[in-house]
């Protein structure tokens, strides 16, 4: 019997397909894809501002799959060595994974939908200044809301989501001002 499975756990993804085929997608697999991709999308927009013939469907591409990734992925982007491996942990400890997985689920939202905004702006296409708004105006409260909470409780998590917010915040307002 054929089938295809997702199996998803705090440690790895688990991805079955075939009849005993079965792959582990790590943390670190998953840092390497987002750095392809976002190389893929600085790469469409060095090719797209040279003229190069096609660069638009890379660039959709490069930055269609980066918008999903960072949908799809969201919520990997938290630690889960840092849960609490015993019950007397103080309360602000026991709050502080779900407010890791809150955030980095909605900062993978809104993340996808500023990344579609400026796909649409460098399409030229309809609702692109809508988008663009959109992810840009809360991009800023998911990179204010990481930056005091790495002030607060210095982690690497808080600290590189602010830095994913505020290049993805200037890479949007830079993209505007360019095509202005």
């Amino acid at each position: 019997m054929y089938f295809i499975a997702l199996n998803i756990n705090p440690n790895a993804v688990i991805l079955r397909a075939g009849r005993n085929s079965t792959s582990v997608v790590s943390s670190g697999m998953i840092k390497k894809t987002e750095l392809a991709l976002v190389l893929l999308a600085l790469l469409s927009l060095v090719l797209r501002v040279s003229s190069v013939p096609g660069s638009e469907w890379i660039a959709t591409a490069a930055f269609a799959l980066l918008a999903l990734y960072y949908l799809v992925f969201a919520r990997r982007r938290f630690d889960p060595a840092s849960l609490p491996a015993n019950g007397a942990a103080s309360l602000s400890l026991q709050r502080e994974p779900a407010f890791r997985r809150i955030l980095a689920v909605a900062a993978g939202i809104i993340f996808c939908i500023a990344l579609t905004g400026i796909l649409f702006v460098l399409n030229y296409w309809r609702l692109a200044s809508f988008f663009w708004c959109l992810g840009m105006f809360f991009t800023v409260p998911v990179g204010a809301l990481a930056l005091a909470k790495h002030m607060l409780q210095p982690s690497s998590f808080y600290l590189w989501l602010a830095i994913r917010a505020g290049v993805l915040l200037l890479a949007g307002i830079g993209l505007v001002a360019a095509q202005m």
